[in-house]
């Protein structure tokens, strides 16, 4: 029996770093996370990352076939494998993410910004599906667009559709797979059709 090609989606977050293992339908086989806080060298918090992606596709089992990784990241650039001064981080400065990560893996690693890959999950995956004018508006734009006193109104009036799904509040946002899949359908869309 083939095995199943699979890419890694990577949803980096200042808190935490989720990553999810998706197959060609958008399908997540497996997923989990680190803390990205926990973290203040690059290189440790990339390692620590591959280990723990590496044990959760043990855990999926000998049925995939690993065949890159798409990060969405905070300031993620594409067009250099990037992250970019990222405010929320606790690593500074310009990191070569792509360049540090495939010191374990010779799989491709495309970097984008999170918000980008939330969209494009969006339109591959999710809601926004047929649809050729749309906007996402994920937590990091939400909280800078909302002043403190009226975030408890606004937490019930934030997002009208997001995933299909009429009024889900801001603090659900954090819970949705968009950036993962849309990191994951970056590596689809660099691959040759079968």
């Amino acid at each position: 029996m083939a095995k199943k090609q699979v890419v890694v989606g990577i949803d980096i977050g200042g808190t935490n770093t989720g990553f999810g293992f998706v197959n060609r339908e958008g399908k997540i086989l497996g997923e989990d996370s680190i803390k990205t806080a926990h973290y203040d060298e690059i290189e440790v918090f990339i390692a620590a990352l591959y280990e723990k992606i590496m044990v959760t596709a043990h855990k999926i089992g000998n049925g995939i076939e690993l065949i890159g990784f798409g990060v969405g990241a905070p300031m993620g650039n594409i067009n250099k494998g990037t992250i970019e001064h990222a405010a929320d981080l606790p690593f500074k400065g310009v990191i070569p993410f792509a360049e540090i990560f495939n010191r374990h893996t010779d799989l491709p690693v495309i970097v984008t910004n999170d918000a980008n890959a939330a969209a494009v999950g969006e339109m591959v995956y999710g809601g926004a599906r047929g649809m050729k004018n749309f906007v996402v508006i994920g937590l990091a734009l939400a909280k800078d667009l909302i002043f403190e006193p009226a975030r408890e109104y606004m937490e019930e009036n934030l997002l009208s559709i997001y995933k299909g799904k009429v009024k889900l509040l801001a603090s659900e946002l954090s819970t949705q797979n968009a950036a993962v899949l849309g990191a994951s359908s970056l590596v689809w869309s660099l691959r040759e059709p079968d």
